[in-house]
């Protein structure tokens, strides 16, 4: 007989249960929505049309806009021209003015004076198109506008200083304010101004000062208004001081972008309006300026061109504002920042 060990005997069996832990679920990131718009990734800041408005302001010369107030029945259009300010044999001063209003006071040329300081008497230029914009519209009302001046004369004999700044509206006497003013004297009649070696050129784009400045319809007539009229909008001016005298030294860019009201309406039969209504967009001019922040409306046309952002207006815009170019101490660009600027600007007009 097999003798059973004692020690088995007493030895007690313990069972051990198996922890099993759950397996956690593997979260699945969410899908991002699709965009209807290219545009419609910048909560806060407005439309498509909103954005158009923004882009026109900040660059007239490339994008076209119209106010995105729900008026009824309007339509857009542009005058544009071309101008080259030339110095007398004894003077050392020429200048252009832009109304900013309405094609009755499109521009006011100071050129060929034997003088050093501006002559601003006479009257305004009406706009090239205002013929052609009375058969079809019955009012009108600024859209956006701009000033670039390039520098054209010799290279060798290129000494002055270029003034240019955008004056405040209801100026006393108009623009004949800056009649006979010295540089010090004129820089004084701007609301804001910068100044540049003649050499550099220059860019100014219109701001408006507040809502009124472009939702307010002016009567298109054909009839010469006097310099010294008091103007309800402000306008933007380039003024140039002690340059090279017998010579021609800027050709200027001048664009002005309206919005007019059509003469004529179409209807269908009943009554109905066959032309349909533009939605209107709450809080648009606030909006439109959110967009702007950031951005210079004065510059030297030789960084303008990699300096500013307008074509198209992104989603970065609110936010980054134009990139600035450094400048040495004879005003030219930083040359070890336009590569970089440049870079930076390419990126800016990627959509991401």
């Amino acid at each position: 007989m097999v003798k059973k060990n004692k020690q088995n005997l007493n030895r007690q069996i313990v069972v051990r249960e198996k922890i099993v832990r759950p397996i956690a679920k593997r979260r699945r990131a969410p899908r991002k929505a699709r965009r209807t718009s290219r545009m419609s990734g910048i909560v806060g800041y407005g439309s498509e049309d909103t954005f158009r408005y923004a882009c026109s302001i900040n660059d007239p010369f490339e994008c076209s806009s119209c106010i995105p107030d729900g008026s009824n029945g309007t339509g857009c259009f542009s005058s544009k021209q071309q101008y080259t300010l030339n110095v007398a044999a004894l003077g050392s001063t020429t200048s252009i003015f832009l109304g900013c209003n309405n094609l009755q006071t499109f521009a006011y040329t100071d050129v060929g004076n034997a003088t050093a300081v501006p002559i601003v008497t006479g009257f305004w230029a009406i706009g090239a198109p205002m013929v052609l914009a009375n058969q079809m519209y019955s009012a009108s009302r600024i859209v956006s506008a701009g000033l670039r001046a390039t520098y054209i004369g010799n290279t060798q004999t290129d000494q002055g200083i270029i003034l240019v700044g955008q004056y405040p509206a209801n100026l006393p006497g108009g623009i004949s304010f800056f009649n006979g003013k010295t540089i010090t004297q004129a820089a004084n009649g701007f609301m804001n101004y910068k100044i540049y070696p003649l050499r550099n050129g220059a860019q100014i784009t219109w701001r408006p000062e507040n809502e009124l400045d472009v939702i307010t319809w002016d009567p298109l007539i054909n009839i010469p208004v006097a310099v010294a009229t008091v103007q309800t909008n402000p306008g933007i001016a380039i003024l140039c001081f002690a340059t090279q005298p017998n010579a021609g030294i800027l050709s200027v860019e001048a664009c002005v972008n309206f919005e007019g009201q059509y003469q004529l309406q179409t209807f269908l039969a009943g009554g109905m309006n066959s032309v349909s209504t533009p939605a209107a967009e709450i809080g648009w001019y606030e909006k439109a300026k959110a967009l702007l922040r950031g951005t210079t409306a004065i510059l030297p046309y030789v960084a303008s061109g990699i300096s500013t952002i307008a074509r198209p207006m992104l989603r970065e815009i609110g936010r980054q504002g134009a990139q600035m170019l450094g400048s040495m101490a004879n005003g030219y660009p930083a040359p070890g920042q336009l590569g970089q600027q440049a870079y930076q600007g390419q990126k800016l007009l990627t959509y991401r």
